[in-house]
């Protein structure tokens, strides 16, 4: 299933440590927390802001993983503005408006 790494993974866009996955014809990308991005407004190369302290546990087909905010996510893929990031911001935003509030009063954190 492995199709890249793990290996570090540097482009126009991203500097991060990588393995690719590719399952039943989707590509996975599993990084770093130590990822740097370019951010096209300021083009400068800036730290992902991701902390693990921020991520929720969820059970993802029996497995327990991390799952970053979409406010983080909303955030780096605004900076990055590739066209498909920014696909994904207006996609991001539309499940934070529709996702239910947990028992702790904040909305859910959802991965796509």
């Amino acid at each position: 299933y492995i199709i890249f790494g793990p290996a570090r993974y540097k482009d126009e866009n991203w500097d991060l440590n990588l393995v690719t996955l590719r399952y039943l014809g989707q590509e996975i990308d599993m990084a770093s927390i130590n990822a740097k991005i370019f951010n096209q407004k300021t083009k400068l190369w800036e730290k992902l802001s991701s902390k693990l302290d921020d991520f929720e546990i969820r059970s993802v087909f029996g497995k327990k993983v991390p799952i970053e905010p979409i406010k983080s996510m909303i955030s780096y893929k605004t900076n990055l503005a590739r066209d498909v990031d920014l696909e994904d911001v207006r996609q991001l935003k539309i499940i934070a408006t529709h996702t239910p509030k947990s028992k702790y009063g904040k909305r859910d954190k959802i991965r796509l």
